[in-house]
């Protein structure tokens, strides 16, 4: 019989050095299983002073719960340094690192997770860590802001990325040649990205039913009381905000009031009269920004956030419409000529685990 470890756990410690107190990696718990080694998949975590906790927390334990219902699998997770200092999270929240950069070994995963301000902070330390994951043949997660050093690393050019929707504006004004998408993830067989939150999760999750199948994947939402598994192309709603951005007055505010009738529909003629506009001065504006009528605009931002409610997949698609103030065919045709698929096979191609 052997000793196994059954996930990470983290615990509160004091720490001498004046330091309250320092949440540190527990000693991993044991459980007596037959004499065959586990299958092992080890994760590298290298957070960023500042690291989103929240991001963080979401893939360990998904990592964690996927090690306790399947018996033959171990997900072992580190956090890295060179240094070995303290790391802060946004919260506060203080982490020790556990094992050095040069002490990682292939196979395994190396995640890097930052958060709010990493474009404007010295990543010196995180860029030189992904060189060596890469060059040690360890495949690459960038989540939430932790996409910045893998950018500033080189290792982006030319992929199609997921990136929080408010790293978006500097990442596409430092590195055009990234393409990045609305998608809460992007996977690649060496090399993923995530926006982060809780979509950290969800591609944990994915990887989880990757390696061990759908009823494990079903066994660690139960576990975890989680709804259900969002798919990667699933569009985060944060973007939403970035739709048709203008500096012109007239234009942004028409644009915030599309964006707050977005379900209960307004008529253009009655957006432009709350402006002091006619509503041929408000198109002509709306040509001269994006080339398109008010009522364009209008849609596509209906359309997006309807999008949504398919691939959440909690209503049926007739109710959807609805609520949207569509007829279905109306909707179905609208949804097809937007997005190229129509809605219903646009949720069963989501493939969501319940």
């Amino acid at each position: 019989m052997i000793c196994k470890r059954i996930g990470t756990s983290i615990k509160k410690r004091p720490y001498v050095n004046g330091i309250d107190h320092v949440w540190r990696l527990a000693q991993p718990s044991c459980q007596m299983i037959s004499a065959t080694e586990p299958n092992r998949h080890r994760f590298y975590f290298c957070l960023a002073q500042g690291f989103s906790l929240f991001s963080y927390s979401c893939t360990v334990d998904i990592l964690r719960a996927a090690s306790l219902i399947q018996s033959d699998v171990v997900f072992e997770t580190r956090v890295v340094s060179n240094a070995g200092d303290i790391i802060v999270a946004g919260n506060g929240t203080k982490v020790l690192p556990d094992i050095q950069v040069d002490e990682m070994r292939a196979p395994g995963t190396f995640v890097v997770i930052a958060g709010t301000g990493a474009n404007r902070q010295d990543l010196t330390a995180e860029k030189s860590a992904v060189r060596k994951a890469w060059a040690f043949g360890l495949e690459i997660w960038g989540v939430s802001s932790g996409v910045i050093p893998l950018a500033q690393s080189g290792l982006l050019q030319g992929r199609v990325i997921a990136a929080h929707w408010d790293d978006a504006p500097f990442l596409r004004t430092h590195f055009p040649k990234i393409q990045i998408s609305d998608n809460i993830y992007e996977t690649g067989p060496k090399l993923s990205t995530c926006a982060g939150g809780a979509a950290a999760a969800d591609l944990a999750l994915s990887r989880v039913r990757q390696l061990l199948g759908p009823e494990a994947a079903r066994g660690v939402l139960t576990l975890l009381n989680i709804e259900g598994h969002r798919e990667g192309r699933t569009g985060q709603r944060g973007y939403a905000a970035q739709l048709f951005p203008s500096e012109n007055a007239h234009v942004a505010t028409a644009v915030q009031l599309m964006k707050r009738s977005i379900r209960r529909r307004v008529t253009i003629a009655d957006i432009a009269a709350t402006l002091g506009l006619s509503q041929k001065h408000m198109e002509r504006l709306f040509r001269s920004e994006f080339g398109v009528t008010p009522k364009t605009v209008y849609e596509r931002l209906r359309l997006e956030d309807a999008r949504r409610e398919v691939l959440v997949g909690r209503l049926p698609i007739s109710q959807i419409a609805h609520e949207y103030e569509f007829t279905s065919s109306i909707f179905a045709s609208k949804y097809r000529a937007q997005f190229g698929v129509n809605p219903l096979h646009d949720r069963q191609l989501s493939s969501m685990i319940r």
